[in-house]
């Protein structure tokens, strides 16, 4: 998967999965909304056309950037380009789906006995730069503290003795 990480001038940073076509710029419906006076309003388009991504600047005033040289065509992007927006910048990385859900961002909440339960929290989920809040969701993965640690253990024994059983019948 191509992600675009986006960081602003403020330092701020925040993901965006490549999945179709994304427009970037200052007007309210711009997928990735720049608060930047340098960014016009549909500033640049970035898409994957045959599994390759590519970038467009949509005619903007001041132009966009990749790897330091500004672009008039269509142009295809690989993991490590930067892209430069006004003064925000686009770092992108291609990930493996295993790579992403390490990536995600841990928190955690507490339950009723004061135990921490971790909560994977999906890059979408993450305010982008400019206020507007992503379509993410919170997943809770199972926990595999305490309780849960006897049960796993009995599925695993269980396992075991089934394969033994069936080892001992056949043979």
């Amino acid at each position: 998967m191509i992600k675009l990480i986006l960081k602003d001038s403020d330092g701020g940073e925040a993901q965006f999965p490549l999945t179709g076509e994304l427009i970037i710029g200052r007007g309210e419906d711009s997928d990735i909304v720049l608060n930047d006076s340098k960014v016009s309003r549909a500033h640049t388009r970035v898409y994957i056309d045959v599994q390759v991504a590519f970038i467009e600047d949509l005619g903007s005033t001041n132009g966009t950037f990749v790897n330091g040289k500004q672009i008039s065509t269509k142009t295809p992007l690989k993991a490590g380009d930067l892209v430069s927006i006004g003064v925000n910048r686009l770092r992108i990385v291609e990930t493996s789906p295993l790579m992403d859900y390490a990536a995600t961002t841990s928190v955690s909440k507490t339950d009723d006995l004061g135990d921490d339960i971790p909560v994977r929290q999906s890059p979408d989920d993450r305010e982008p730069p400019g206020g507007r809040p992503g379509k993410g969701r919170v997943s809770v993965p199972m926990e595999t503290g305490k309780g849960m640690t006897f049960w796993l253990y009995l599925l695993i024994g269980g396992g075991i003795i089934a394969l033994l059983i069936c080892y001992l019948v056949y043979n």
